[in-house]
């Protein structure tokens, strides 16, 4: 296996439309900010409330996307096997606007 991550330009625009996959659905985070100040607690369900969940298949416009996003794509050879759609934001941050990965990676 030889993965390679590069930013997908758009004689690759399809990749960006890759099939989401089933995960596990094992805990929730609590974000609160107090104080000036961001955290975070990680609950984690009982065993038997452990559920799967699939979200549905975006059809992503890689042309009217680009003008605000970036995308990156993770390869196995020439195939897409992840992806990370980032937005640039008002602020100096980008915002992880999607993340995928195939199940079998």
């Amino acid at each position: 296996m030889n993965i390679t991550v590069k930013q997908i330009e758009k004689e690759h625009e399809k990749d960006i439309n890759i099939s989401n996959q089933p995960f596990s659905l094992c805990g929730r985070m609590k974000i609160t900010y107090k104080e000036d100040e961001w955290s975070y607690e990680s609950i984690w369900f009982d065993k038997n409330d452990i559920m799967e969940q699939t979200f549905p298949n975006e059809n992503y416009d890689y042309d009217m996307l680009s003008k605000e996003h970036i995308f990156v794509g993770a390869y196995d050879e020439d195939k897409c096997i992840g992806l990370a759609i980032y937005r640039h934001s008002w602020n100096k941050y980008l915002y992880l606007y999607d993340l995928k990965v195939k199940s079998e990676y």
